[in-house]
C-alpha cells in the first residue's frame, strides 16, 4: 500500500514593508509563503518545519538570462513563520514585472550540518544539488520538487522524505500467561549501507548517487517486547533512515527467556530475496518510503522425546515475520518462520 507522506506549502500575496529590488511591483504584491497543509500522518514528525525551512529563488528574464533573485543571489534565504504566514527572514520581495521564478526549497534539523553542501545553479539543467553528505547529516532532510517558471501566487512547494526509513515493529504472543516468555530484542544490523551520498533532480525524480556500500548500519536497544499483537498503533522498536538503495541482509538477534529461567539466544536473518514490497518497489529501498518489518514471535513447547516433560533443549520458537512498508509510501511485508 502506498501513501503520500508531503508537506506542502503556497507562495501567496501578503502586504509587508519594501526593500529595495530592481524589478520589484508597487506593495501589494508582495512575495511570502502560507500556511503548510500537513499530511495527517506526518504532523508528529516535522513540527520544526512549521517554523522555518530554506528557499532558493532563480529569476528567468524574458530574453531567458537567469540569476538568483535574493538578495544573496544564488543562496538559499530562510523562510519564516510569522502568525499564518511565512516569508523571507531578511527582508520583502515582489513578483517581478516579467518573466518568472523558481524555486527550490528543503528543510534539515541538521542545518549546521549541511547548509554548505546544498546549492542551487541558475542553469535550470541543473537546479538544486547536494555535495557528498553523510548519512547521518541526511537524517531528517525534506527536499521539495523544484516549483518552476511561476509568475503569481499560489505556488505549490511539496516536501519529499529523501531518504528510505526501515522501521521495525515486535510482538510477544507470550508476553503474559502461565506459560508466558520474555522477549529481548538485542540488536539489528543492516549490511553493505552508504555512508556518504550526492543527491540532484534528475528526470523529475528526486535522485542520490551513494558511495562506500560496505558499511553497516546498527541499533542495539535491548529492548524488552511487551506487546502481544502488532496493530496499527504499535510503535516501532527501531527506525533507521538510509538513503535510498537496493535492499541488502537484515540480521536480528534476540534472547527468550522462559518463567523457568532457561535462556535461548537466537539469530533471524532476512535476505533481500525473502521480501515482496508492492511495485515498483521490488527489492530496493526508495526515497519517501517507509518499510515496516513486522515480526511476531510465538514461543512453543514440542515434546520431541515424547516423555511428556519439557526438557531445555525442547523450547522451541515459532516466529512469524510481517514486514510491511508504509509511506511516507508505507509497503509491508510479511515473513513465517516456524522451528520445531
Amino acid at each position: 500500500m502506498k501513501k503520500l507522506y508531503a508537506l506542502a506549502a503556497v507562495v501567496a500575496v501578503a502586504l509587508t514593508s519594501c526593500v529595495k529590488n530592481e524589478i520589484a511591483e508597487p506593495a501589494g504584491n508582495e512575495i511570502a509563503f502560507k500556511n503548510f497543509a500537513l499530511s495527517e500522518n506526518t504532523r508528529g514528525d516535522f513540527a520544526e518545519v512549521a517554523d522555518n525551512f530554506e528557499c532558493f529563488a532563480i529569476y528567468e528574464g524574458e530574453d531567458g538570462s537567469r540569476r538568483g533573485f535574493w538578495k544573496s543571489g544564488e543562496k538559499a534565504e530562510t523562510i519564516k513563520k510569522d502568525g499564518n504566514t511565512w516569508s523571507n527572514a531578511d527582508g520583502t520581495y515582489y513578483w517581478p514585472k516579467d518573466g518568472n521564478l523558481d524555486f527550490y526549497a528543503w528543510y534539515s534539523p541538521n542545518y549546521s550540518q549541511v547548509n554548505g553542501k546544498i546549492k542551487c545553479s541558475v542553469e535550470e539543467a541543473i537546479g538544486m544539488t547536494i555535495d557528498k553528505i553523510t548519512i547521518d547529516e541526511a537524517q531528517g532532510l525534506l527536499v521539495a520538487d523544484p516549483a518552476k517558471n511561476q509568475t503569481k501566487n499560489d505556488v505549490p512547494i511539496i516536501f519529499r522524505h529523501t531518504t528510505s526509513r526501515l522501521g521495525f515493529y515486535f510482538a510477544n504472543a507470550n508476553a503474559t500467561g502461565r506459560e508466558s516468555f520474555k522477549l529481548t530484542i538485542n540488536s539489528i544490523e543492516v549490511a553493505g549501507v552508504n555512508r556518504y551520498a550526492s543527491y540532484a533532480y534528475n528526470a523529475d525524480k528526486h535522485e542520490w548517487t551513494a558511495t562506500d556500500p560496505a558499511n553497516k548500519k546498527f541499533y542495539t536497544g535491548n529492548d524488552v517486547i511487551t506487546t502481544t499483537k502488532i496493530e496499527s498503533n504499535t510503535q516501532a522498536t527501531a527506525q533507521l533512515e538510509l538513503f535510498p538503495q537496493d535492499e541488502t541482509v537484515i540480521t536480528i538477534k534476540y534472547t527468550v527467556v522462559d518463567n523457568n529461567g532457561f535462556e535461548y539466544t537466537g539469530t533471524y536473518v532476512i535476505n533481500p530475496e525473502d521480501t515482496a514490497w508492492t511495485a515498483p518497489n521490488e527489492n530496493n529501498w526508495l526515497a519517501n518510503n517507509d518499510y515496516h518489518y513486522n515480526i511476531s514471535f510465538n514461543f512453543k513447547w514440542v515434546d520431541k522425546d515424547g516423555d511428556g516433560e519439557k526438557d531445555p533443549d525442547e523450547e522451541d520458537l515459532e516466529i512469524h515475520f510481517e514486514p510491511t512498508v508504509e509511506e511516507w509510501t508505507v509497503q509491508t511485508h510479511t515473513i513465517y518462520d516456524e522451528r520445531q
